[in-house]
């Protein structure tokens, strides 16, 4: 089976981050996370800066677990995405213990991606055989709102293993059954009440991070203004700095946190050199910092500093930079600085922040991580960069199945630049028709048919190719195969509606326009295939199934060859060619065998063996086809076949 390369993993968000130099510890609330590993989850949830993120990290830099890290980004609100990481993260610290889940999540058939709870299942499965403990930290929950990752969670923690426990950091309650796990003994939970420094740890904070005592009095002052407010002291602290007037400073220490935030950055930035000052500003925007990434975003305005040696130089003054790694490569700044930061920019400089989105877009794309690239240039409305990096990366994105991701990007552009371009029509389209959307999808079809018509569209087309593209795109490609896409996309909306009329013509179309080495031609043609054995035409669908097997067999397809292979031996069954059938079975099992598909796309192949053998009476190789086949559909979801297959082993 073929696969689809992803964006590589960015090993920095998997590390745990490391404690602050000014630490306090706060051995109570470590003492409650050990104990808290005996129910399977724990929620930290606070506002930002009440120290969640530094609790964890100090608690796991001795706790006697392993600990599997996710630092989570906006880009993560992806199914795929999502669980994709956790099982890189897991895979990290058990190596082996996510192979089967990552292979399920990277399969490059166009098709839909098994039911995650199935993936979860064989994940789950994998974690039970696990020698000892080991915590998942999910940190910054908060940014992920999609309701199936939401559902998937839930899921995993009603069958998480007995060793396994998963610790969720965020701003907000997740939208989980609380309720029930808080009744069920399964959760521990701590606030923001839980995380507010008192007065003896609020008093250690100040001395190490001024390097003197306060008053008592001074003391009091500042944690009843902050209310144990963590990020607040430590914004406090740095304007505090060199000050002797420390009793006029607290009384103009009042208002609500975004107040104080706005005061204390302009304390703070108003205190470090013209340079320094520049390059926290430029690089805000930055949700990871690197230092050739900074050259890039800082551009001919940098000076002579390196990007590297500017960030040791913010490290050492305790500006909010939190290294990501051991080898201090990575860093991000602290999630409010940045956001002050980012307040102050658009102020400033409003109109140099799309700028510095397209610089980080551009580093972004020469890295190969297109992900982070299309997310600069929508934020610096570069919609055109956007759209063809877009179409650069539609296909495979699809194929490894991050359809929620390609459908908010799409939904981020212009509708006018959508529709002016063939290709995100095209993908467009089959978004809508994939989420049952058909009347619309029809309409922007039908719309997209009269612009493909030869004479009018020509010029467009022209035009189209000369916009300014990345040089690796492909040239635009021939009205003929567009005209087949659509058709394409058409054939599946019928097919969906059991229109199979209508199925049959447009698949004939489509085939007729799709070019030969086309992965879709072998839908296509399987879509043909079960139309024509819908209207009992098994000779036509025979044939059809037949053309399915070999397209989708030569463009390494090895879903949809398994599927036809299965169909077209049934309809041979049906009609009485019982050994034809079975060599198409055995043909099927060695083309997949030759080319390492060793799990998942045989299993209908095998559910069919079986059937058949059971009809020879070959009961003990019966039963071995029909458990391999239900074990294999059982990792793709393919609910049809695994029922079918377990009918049968218990018939």
């Amino acid at each position: 089976m073929t696969t689809t390369p992803a964006d590589p993993p960015l090993a920095t968000k998997l590390h745990v981050p490391q404690p602050p130099l000014q630490l306090v510890r706060r051995p109570h609330l470590v003492e409650r996370l050990q104990q808290a590993v005996e129910r399977p989850l724990t929620l930290i949830a606070a506002p930002a800066g009440f120290g969640k993120t530094t609790l964890l990290s100090t608690w796991l830099e001795h706790a006697p677990v392993s600990a599997a890290w996710i630092s989570l980004e906006r880009g993560d609100d992806d199914l795929t995405r999502f669980w994709s990481y956790v099982f890189t993260a897991l895979e990290r610290v058990h190596p082996g213990s996510g192979t089967s889940s990552l292979a399920l999540l990277e399969v490059s058939d166009l098709r839909p991606l098994p039911p995650i709870e199935t993936v979860l299942t064989v994940w789950i499965n994998e974690l039970a055989l696990l020698p000892h403990e080991v915590v998942l930290v999910l940190d910054d929950y908060h940014l992920i709102t999609t309701p199936s990752i939401h559902r998937s969670v839930t899921y995993l923690v009603d069958h998480l293993p007995s060793h396994l426990h998963l610790v969720l950091a965020t701003r907000a309650d997740p939208p989980l059954p609380l309720a029930r796990l808080r009744a069920r003994g399964y959760l521990t939970e701590i606030r923001a009440a839980d995380l507010r420094f008192n007065a003896q740890e609020t008093a250690a904070f100040l001395a190490r991070a001024l390097g003197r005592e306060l008053s008592g009095e001074d003391i009091a002052v500042l944690e009843a203004r902050t209310e144990g407010w963590i990020a607040g002291l430590q914004l406090a602290a740095l304007s505090m700095r060199g000050r002797e007037d420390i009793p006029d400073f607290l009384k103009a220490f009042t208002g609500s946190h975004r107040y104080i935030i706005d005061y204390l950055v302009e304390e703070v930035l108003a205190r470090q050199p013209e340079p320094v000052q520049a390059f926290l500003l430029q690089t805000a925007i930055l949700e990871r910092l690197q230092g050739s990434l900074c050259e890039a975003i800082i551009g001919e305005h940098g000076g002579e500093a390196s990007g590297q040696a500017m960030l040791e130089q913010v490290e050492q003054a305790n500006l909010f930079l939190v290294p990501l790694d051991d080898e201090r490569r990575w860093y991000r700044y602290h999630q409010l600085f940045a956001e002050a930061l980012c307040h102050r920019l658009q102020r400033k400089h409003p109109t140099l922040v799309p700028e510095l989105h397209q610089r980080a877009s551009a580093w972004y794309e020469q890295q190969g991580l297109t992900h982070d690239a299309i997310h600069h240039a929508l934020a610096a409305a570069d919609f055109e960069q956007a759209a063809c990096l877009i179409e650069h990366t539609a296909e495979p994105m699809a194929q490894r199945g991050e359809i929620a991701t390609l459908r908010a990007w799409l939904e981020a552009l212009p509708d006018a630049l959508v529709r002016s371009r063939v290709e995100l029509c095209l993908w467009q389209g089959w978004l809508l028709a994939l989420s049952g959307q058909y009347d619309a999808a029809e309409r922007l079809l039908q719309d997209l048919e009269r612009r493909l018509r030869p004479s009018p569209i020509r010029p467009l087309l022209t035009a189209m190719s000369r916009a300014v593209q990345p040089p690796q795109l492909d040239e635009p490609r021939s009205l003929i195969e567009y005209a087949g896409r659509v058709a394409a996309t058409r054939a599946y909306i019928a097919f969906r509606r059991g229109d199979t009329p209508r199925t049959i013509e447009l698949a004939l179309q489509a085939l007729e326009q799709l070019q030969e080495d086309q992965t879709a031609r072998g839908l296509v043609a399987w879509y043909l295939g079960i139309a024509y054995l819908w209207s009992d035409d098994l000779a036509a669908g025979a044939a059809a199934l037949t053309e399915a097997k070999a397209i989708s067999q030569a463009t390494g397809n090895s879903y949809v060859a398994c599927m036809a292979t299965f169909e077209l031996a049934q309809t041979q069954v049906r009609q009485g060619h019982l050994h034809q059938a079975d060599q198409n079975y055995q043909q099927a099992l060695e083309w997949a065998a030759a080319r390492g598909d060793s799990f998942a796309a045989t299993g209908p192949v095998y559910v069919g063996r079986g059937q058949l053998q059971r009809e020879w009476n070959d009961l003990d190789q019966a039963s071995r086809s029909l458990q391999e086949g239900i074990a294999q559909c059982q990792q793709t979801g393919n609910v049809a076949i695994l029922l079918l297959g377990t009918l049968r082993s218990h018939g």
